[in-house]
């Protein structure tokens, strides 16, 4: 390593030389030189001074940390930029980047670790709204979060965050491209296309958002929710809407109303599309919550898992039917539910209800009025006592 380094070697090897390569393109730099087997120069003219930087041609090179650094202090000369922003940028050349900042850009207004926390949170639920409805559009969506969606989310990390200023940068790395596989972005569903689940994710991201625009807009104009129903298959959903809503919510100690930049990797560009800023305004907000408890009313769940007491037998245990009506927590919150146990499990409801003991049970559950039914409950199940 160099004599007293300003990064550590972990921290220079994770930048790819391909990555290098397409920042310089992206930045003005050109090819001058080919340095067989070993690297390829490229040059910039920088206040009448001829500067070179050497990409390798292999980032195995017992030396290519020492020439990352080189290369990142020539850069911040270049730029006038300090060497960190510089391996900041070039860390996110290789990754889809979302920035979701205030309106009204830097505020003297000082994060609170509670502020920073929902800023951090709000954009990780945006993200896995719009990753699931890569999988399957839904109106909403509960339970556990699929596979490829968790690995998408662990993948996604924060650059240093701003406490000074409502200001989040995301990278969500993706591979370079190599062949012609391309992606056809007005498609969401998981197999359009060759692209890897995080790039179908933030493109998801970015047209979901766009939709909820669009739609926010209408019903300013109509006064009709109804285009929150029609944009569902873009991506649009109660989780989306609240996410957005509480990121709104909380940028309205800056100012109100925040955006959303999509930045696609360098790496990998997406061929045809520019970056793109998506805002939401402050009075935005009463929509995206009536808009996210319609779609809340219309979603239905398959194979939801309860725990719930039996509040009350529609008839006598002589007399009983099967009918009931049961207490469980929904999204958070406790709500009434409809249902019709099958004649093999009288019993248990019955002794649910009279011993007050909590009743385990699947089954799927629809909307009905302010609470759920559930439709065709299986596997039901006493808890006997704390221990079970």
């Amino acid at each position: 390593m160099t004599t007293n380094p300003t990064h550590d070697e972990r921290q220079l090897r994770s930048v790819s030389r391909t990555a290098l390569a397409a920042y310089l393109d992206t930045r003005g730099w050109q090819t001058v030189a080919d340095w067989p087997e070993r690297a390829t120069v490229y040059g910039k003219t920088v206040d009448e001074r001829e500067q070179r930087i050497w990409v390798p041609i292999r980032e195995t090179f017992t030396d290519y940390a020492d020439n990352m650094e080189r290369s990142i202090e020539v850069l911040a000369q270049a730029e006038n930029r300090t060497p960190d922003a510089v391996l900041v940028d070039l860390q996110a050349t290789s990754s889809d980047s979302i920035r979701v900042t205030g309106l009204h850009g830097e505020s003297d207004h000082v994060l609170s670790l509670q502020a920073a926390g929902s800023l951090l949170q709000g954009s990780l639920a945006m993200l896995a709204a719009a990753a699931r409805a890569v999988k399957k559009p839904r109106p909403a969506y509960r339970g556990p979060i699929p596979t490829d969606v968790a690995d998408f989310l662990r993948a996604v990390s924060p650059a240093p965050i701003a406490f000074s200023a409502f200001d989040l940068t995301l990278f969500s790395p993706i591979p370079p491209q190599y062949g012609g596989a391309e992606l056809h972005l007005g498609r969401v569903d998981a197999t359009s296309s060759t692209a890897p689940f995080a790039r179908r994710a933030v493109v998801c991201l970015r047209n979901s958002l766009h939709a909820t625009q669009k739609v926010v807009t209408a019903v300013k104009g109509s006064g009709d929710l109804e285009p929150f129903d029609q944009a569902v298959q873009t991506g649009v959903s109660a989780n989306l809407c609240n996410a957005v809503l509480e990121l709104v919510q909380l940028s309205s100690e800056f100012g109100g109303g925040m955006s959303v930049d999509v930045r696609w990797a360098a790496t990998r560009p997406q061929n045809g599309t520019q970056p793109v800023s998506i805002p939401f305004s402050a009075h935005d907000a009463e929509i995206l919550l009536a808009g996210r408890d319609r779609l809340r009313t219309r979603a239905s769940y398959a194979d939801e898992h309860l725990v719930a007491e039996v509040a009350r037998l529609e008839r006598e245990p002589k007399e009983f039917d099967g009918r009931a009506i049961l207490l469980a927590d929904v999204d958070d919150r406790p709500r009434r539910i409809e249902v019709e146990f099958p004649e093999a499990d009288y019993q248990f409801a019955i002794r649910a209800h009279d011993e007050k003991l909590i009743v385990e049970l699947d089954g799927d559950l629809h909307p009905l009025g302010r609470g759920y039914e559930l439709r065709n409950p299986r596997n039901v199940r006493l808890l006997e006592g704390p221990g079970e």
